[in-house]
């Protein structure tokens, strides 16, 4: 019993204590309640069953204080496996502590319901970890929400032994993070979008103590805030969207779909855009688990069309989750990491981006090659299969197909419409190209983490590199203001500029310096960059002259970089931040760790 934890560990003497029976087997009850299984081997047959989780005093209190002016302990943006983790781990920890005091929290998603990866939900897919590594089984085996808990509880525990897997079906694994989220549903607020966090200084310290986090509700566009002392942000990644499909991807006639809206979306396109019956040519694009499985469910889901896979590197490539490699992931390998100089650390990461990332299951690898070998066994002309694989390929020109017949050059699909992907060799871009026209183009191309940027725009002010840069602004800004008023002015000559007609430019500057020769000095005198600030594309009128410039100074400005320690909480200045208050980032890409050394 020494390795079972403190909280949950309980004495044969409990267990069958005098007077009760002995713990009878309730494989046949299918209730769905977390905790409702595991006191039915304690409790006589005559008790009334358990409450709920929800109702239960260590759930119940995970909601927001009722208090608007007491800050929440905690407050998560985004609700998916990392913040379900976290709540799961604080309810844990308050069901063995009951003498605790309960922090007020909050979790805020963007969904109207919780969902994982809803667009890859595929038939027939799994999962590429084992189910061992769920939500709270690594921390603590005992956890009322682990994944096999959750069978248990499904009356699903014996079958899916049966199964002699640990990769469960992708469907079964996000149904049992649903499972697990309505427990927590009274801590949630769904549909909610973040436009900023801002830090609240403290009146008697000058010193961060909280942060007000605003959202607009999705439904009704109401906007929101709350306010909390930590911040964790955890909103996942956005599709990765290359500038060559952009103008492509929305439309009444959206050709393109990234892999996270494919099977969502797939399900709803005109059945004359993806006709079983009609022959039609359908192209994924990507390297990845995610590109493989679209490419083999287009296969199977439209048999009479013609599909294409495009790999850009020079083949597909088998993850690598070995045994010894996979120990990359283990909680006591994370300090090591940390420690490790810049340099190092990045190319340790470059090395173990097999396990996970532009990588395929070696099961599905196999699949997918022999079935294409079967195609060679029926027909030596490869150009004749229905499905392909091309390898070292990139796309370099999109155009859009439109007419009316189904020739040459005419497109596809009802009313001739369709795209053409003009595709070369991944690295001889400016050689020899081909030509593919298809109805649907699927990108696999990944996703953006950096949402962030954006989120604590707001506090970037608190960082160490933009004390500096934040003094600069208002100087350009007050440049750009006086570059503003001498453009103003400069239009008074417009009149003037008019009425000589034809006359060279060399002719018109000296009546312009006539005409406001205050206004030519100070253009000589500002710098290039406010220059350029106040020029924006559109100018809307009832803006000041000021507010533009200021809004278009800002926008010119370079992303922040969040450092982060080894905890992944926000470095911000020192003494910016009290103690016992910070913002987290969970799963980004735009920050950078901070020296262990320094």
């Amino acid at each position: 019993m020494a390795d079972i934890p403190p909280s949950r560990s309980r004495s044969t003497e409990s267990l069958f204590s005098p007077g009760q029976s002995t713990p009878t087997s309730s494989v046949g009850d299918n209730s769905s309640d977390v905790h409702s299984r595991q006191t039915a081997t304690t409790t006589p047959t005559t008790t009334t069953p358990n409450t709920p989780l929800t109702s239960l005093t260590h759930a119940s209190l995970l909601s927001p204080s009722s208090s608007p002016t007491t800050p929440l302990t905690l407050l998560t943006i985004g609700f998916g496996p990392a913040s379900l983790a976290i709540a799961i781990a604080l309810s844990d920890h308050l069901s063995s502590s009951p003498s605790s005091p309960s922090p007020p929290v909050l979790f805020l998603e963007k969904q109207p319901q919780f969902a994982w990866h809803s667009g890859m939900q595929l038939a027939g897919t799994q999962m590429q970890i084992s189910f061992l590594k769920d939500l709270a089984t690594p921390r603590d085996p005992t956890s009322p929400f682990s994944f096999l808990n959750y069978l248990y509880c499904k009356g699903r525990l014996q079958k899916f032994i049966n199964l002699g897997t640990f990769l469960p079906a992708r469907r079964e694994y996000e149904d049992y993070m649903r499972w697990c989220a309505s427990h927590f549903s009274r801590a949630v607020r769904y549909g909610t979008e973040i436009t900023r966090v801002d830090a609240v200084h403290n009146e008697e310290t000058g010193r961060v103590d909280r942060f007000n986090v605003h959202w607009i509700d999705t439904a009704t566009g109401e906007p929101g805030r709350a306010t909390a002392r930590n911040v964790v942000v955890a909103t996942g990644g956005s599709p990765a969207v290359p500038t060559l499909f952009a103008p492509f991807i929305t439309g009444p006639d959206a050709r393109f779909i990234h892999s996270s809206q494919y099977a969502t979306s797939i399900p709803h396109l005109s059945t004359a855009l993806l006709s079983p019956s009609t022959p039609q040519h359908l192209v994924v694009i990507g390297g990845g688990q995610s590109a493989a499985e679209i490419y083999v469910d287009l296969s199977t889901r439209f048999p009479s069309s013609r599909i294409t896979l495009l790999v850009k590197d020079t083949s597909l490539r088998p993850s690598d989750d070995s045994p010894f490699v996979n120990e990359i992931f283990d909680p006591d390998r994370v300090t090591p990491t940390f420690e490790l100089a810049a340099k190092e650390r990045a190319e340790k990461r470059e090395r173990d981006k097999g396990t996970n990332y532009g990588v395929v299951r070696l099961e599905l690898l196999e699949r997918i090659y022999s079935e294409l070998y079967a195609q060679e066994v029926d027909e030596a002309d490869e150009t004749r299969w229905r499905c392909r694989v091309l390898n070292s390929r990139t796309v370099v020109g999109v155009q859009r197909l439109a007419g009316g017949g189904s020739g040459e050059g005419e497109g596809e699909g009802e009313g001739g419409r369709g795209v053409r992907l003009e595709v070369a060799r991944t690295g001889v871009e400016n050689g020899e190209r081909e030509s593919i026209e298809a109805g649907l183009v699927v990108f696999a191309t990944g996703y953006v983490r950096d949402a962030h940027v954006r989120i604590l725009e707001g506090t970037r002010g608190l960082l160490e590199a933009e004390r500096g840069v934040a003094e600069a602004a208002v100087v350009e800004t007050e440049a750009a203001v006086a570059v503003a008023e001498v453009v103003e002015a400069a239009e008074e000559v417009s009149p003037v500029v008019e009425a000589v007609g034809d006359v060279a430019a060399e002719e018109i500057a000296p009546v312009a310096e006539v005409a406001v020769p205050e206004a030519a000095a100070a253009v000589k005198e500002a710098p290039a960059t406010a220059t350029e600030a106040v020029l924006p594309e559109t100018t809307p009128v009832e803006k000041s002259v000021e507010e533009e410039v200021k809004v278009a100074v800002e926008v010119t400005r370079a992303p922040a970089v969040f450092s982060v320690g080894r905890d992944y909480k926000v470095q911000y200045a020192e003494g910016a931040v009290e103690d016992g208050a910070g913002i987290w980032l969970q799963g980004f890409e735009r920050y950078a760790v901070v020296d262990p050394s320094t």
